[in-house]
């Protein structure tokens, strides 16, 4: 499993998809080339937005409905948990639906998923070309990846609420 970084790219892709969404305040996934999570609720705190969106995600993890195939009961779980996976992007907006202020939090990432959740095996026993075990933590991570500063941003300049929604993503995925 590879250590998850911020996908510049991906968030603003993910941003302008939540945008296009708000226009309806209606979650209808892409059929694109993207994988994706789309979450919807009331929260008025983009903090707490972001929480409850990874925490929805992640809530698939207790339905005991894991194999290595992905299915329905645990896609969203799937997409954040795959052993492929290098990194993510997510966006947020507000719409209003029937008198009611809502969020929209979208994560997209990269790859795109495939059939299988992850491989079993010893760990980082599958690091792709490029990537090194982090024997600490027991995941792989790509060299060449974008470090982040102490201010909360990523060196790629994408806005602090991304680098917010990455802390929240690994503190679920631990």
């Amino acid at each position: 499993m590879n250590r998850l970084r911020w996908n510049s790219k991906y968030g603003d892709v993910a941003s302008k998809r939540a945008e296009r969404l708000s226009e309806d305040c209606e979650l209808v996934h892409n059929s694109g080339h993207y994988t994706e999570n789309i979450w919807q609720g009331g929260v008025t705190n983009p903090a707490e937005e972001g929480i409850a969106a990874i925490a929805a995600f992640a809530s698939e993890f207790q339905k005991g409905v894991w194999n290595l195939k992905w299915s329905q009961e645990m896609g969203h779980a799937a997409n954040m948990a795959r052993g492929d996976l290098e990194s993510v992007g997510c966006g947020y907006t507000r719409c209003t639906k029937d008198g009611f202020e809502l969020s929209i939090v979208l994560c997209l990432y990269y790859p795109p998923a495939g059939e299988q959740a992850y491989k079993k095996g010893p760990t980082c026993s599958e690091c792709s070309d490029g990537f090194s075990c982090e024997k600490k933590i027991g995941m792989c991570f790509d060299r060449n990846a974008t470090k982040i500063d102490t201010r909360g941003e990523d060196t790629s300049g994408s806005p602090s609420i991304s680098i917010l929604f990455l802390v929240m993503w690994t503190i679920y995925m631990i």
